[in-house]
């Protein structure tokens, strides 16, 4: 019997935060880093790793200071236009990122199974299905990624042994070609597409005290394992199709996939079947962003109607006012993130999003947990020196 008690293990979130590394960076990054950094693109990802192991490390150090998950912290800590501020920015993150995954989503499900469907039918779909998913909370979402962890990653490694007996090595000649400035800025765009880990900030209302530093380790080793999966298939990428073709492929690794074929075997559609392993990743990388949405636009929606009379009222008030704030705020989510992604289909908006990634949402997603832990102790401090 499972134990409902809103909690998860250190295990689960590992699990989680694998799925959530691998999928969309794997799909995407291996054409972007064949066109700057060709075979050096396996340097750039370790590169990015690092990063993205000094950003857990400075969140880890964030969290031992807030002691509470990042919502609750903004909501008792900071004056209310200061958390509404905050707030806002962290919906807004959760609702691009959720976005921009689902039109990921979409384009390869068009792209790779269902050609003649519409684009924003699929996108209806995708969104209706991860909306139910998140009413069952963080907990059941652990429990089904759990059981799934072996079941997709296991076969997702034996098609990557069997498409490794076909690269050419004479496409894998070219290393140490790139300046080492060009690398570290390509790291830094994988570290663009490790952020998922910000959401580490959320997770100590879901782990025991106790567990914490635990949790952290979890995700550094999810965060390496992603890494080491990562460069395994650029470089299987790279020796399959060479970096200059490898550039002009929108999913690289699909359509690695689908010329692999198993001399005798029933499976003539492995490509659909690591679509699979691929739509299950995508879609826990939509989840997660799509439920932080909607818990950050709950509270949002708690900051301006007051929370200040919740002790006042009965018990079945609460929960029928936290009922009903739980469904509008999904709903709200729910059509932000589909008007979002609906915009996707257009190129300039998808390079503006690139461009809001690199210069508006990595700066902040640095700076902003450390200005809510001072304005947060400041406003301790002086409350104090003032009884």
């Amino acid at each position: 019997m499972f134990s409902n008690n809103n909690r998860i293990s250190t295990r689960q979130v590992f699990r989680l935060f694998v799925f959530d590394f691998i999928g969309m960076s794997t799909l995407v990054l291996p054409a972007k880093l064949a066109g700057t950094s060709g075979c050096d693109g396996v340097f750039a990802i370790v590169a990015g790793g690092l990063f993205a192991s000094l950003y857990l490390w400075y969140l880890a150090w964030i969290m031992n200071r807030m002691d509470n998950d990042l919502i609750a912290y903004v909501r008792q800590s900071l004056p209310r236009w200061g958390a509404l501020v905050m707030l806002c920015f962290f919906a807004a993150y959760c609702i691009l990122e959720a976005s921009y995954s689902a039109y990921i989503f979409a384009d390869v499900m068009k792209k790779g199974l269902v050609g003649g469907e519409s684009y924003t039918l699929l996108l209806l779909l995708i969104l209706a299905v991860a909306a139910y998913a998140i009413q069952s909370g963080i907990e059941s979402r652990a429990r089904v990624y759990e059981s799934l962890f072996w079941v997709l990653f296991v076969p997702l490694f034996l098609l990557l042994w069997i498409a490794a007996s076909d690269v050419n090595t004479v496409y894998l000649h070219s290393f140490f070609t790139t300046p080492v400035s060009e690398v570290a800025g390509e790291g830094l765009l994988v570290f663009e597409y490790l952020m998922p880990m910000f959401l580490v900030l959320f997770f100590p209302a879901y782990v025991r005290k106790d567990a914490q530093k635990k949790m952290v380790a979890a995700v550094y080793r999810a965060l390496w394992v992603a890494v080491i999966v990562f460069a395994l298939f650029d470089l299987i990428l790279l020796g399959s199709f060479g970096e200059r073709a490898m550039a002009q492929m929108r999913y690289p690794a699909l359509t690695l996939m689908s010329n692999i074929h198993l001399r005798g075997s029933f499976l003539k559609r492995l490509d659909a079947f690591l679509l699979a392993i691929w739509f299950f990743t995508l879609f826990a990388l939509i989840n997660v962003f799509l439920f932080y949405a909607k818990q950050l636009i709950a509270a949002i929606g708690g900051e301006f109607t007051g929370h200040g009379n919740a002790e006042r009222q009965g018990d079945g008030l609460k929960m029928q006012k936290e009922k009903n704030a739980k469904v509008w705020s999904t709903i709200i989510a729910f059509l932000l993130v589909f008007v979002v992604a609906e915009g996707f289909c257009y190129g300039s908006f998808a390079e503006w999003f690139e461009g809001y990634m690199t210069y508006v949402a990595i700066p902040l997603l640095i700076l902003l947990p450390l200005i809510i832990v001072v304005w947060g102790k400041y406003r301790k401090t002086g409350n104090r020196s003032l009884q």
